[in-house]
């Protein structure tokens, strides 16, 4: 569920039979939460604004360099990432350019050379890249096994 943008809360409870147990819960936060009994999950969204990928990508035509700070779960987070194109996805959809329904010529050139500087992180390129020539970034996973080896997997195919 994570992996589609959900988020996910564990639900549990426990019973606390007279006043004696309810005190003691009060007291100490490990007293409530050990021998609890499982209730269920609770899945749900939080849906991003319908205008944040636009904002976003005429951010990154201004030359400005995004990034997410969240305390989201890693899948729930690399989900609205790709939701609002923060990381590249591999579907093979490519991004509107706005500029090309640009009519003011020099705004175009600001636009263009300010792409070529944040590609090229602040140096001056003699020649534009193509937005397509750079590579994409798969997204890796840290991941821990049974027998506490840590290995990379990816988010998209959950290849190791």
């Amino acid at each position: 569920l994570a992996k589609k943008g959900y988020r996910v809360i564990a639900l549990a409870y426990k019973l606390l039979g007279d006043s004696k147990q309810v005190e003691q819960a009060k007291d100490a936060r490990a007293q409530c939460e050990e021998n609890l009994i499982f209730a269920g999950f609770i899945a749900f969204t939080c849906r991003v604004r319908k205008d944040t990928k636009a904002v976003l990508q005429k951010l990154k035509e201004g030359g400005m360099q995004v990034a997410m700070v969240t305390g989201d779960a890693l899948l729930t987070a690399a989900h609205v990432a790709k939701e609002v194109a923060i990381c590249d996805t591999h579907d093979g959809v490519d991004e509107i350019d706005m500029l090309d329904f640009e009519k003011n010529e020099e705004l175009i050139a600001l636009v263009k050379s300010r792409r070529a500087l944040a590609s090229n992180g602040g140096r001056r390129e003699k020649k534009s890249k193509k937005k397509n020539d750079r590579p994409l970034k798969p997204i890796l996973i840290l991941e821990q096994d049974s027998l506490s080896s840590m290995y990379w997997q990816s988010y998209d195919d959950e290849s190791k």
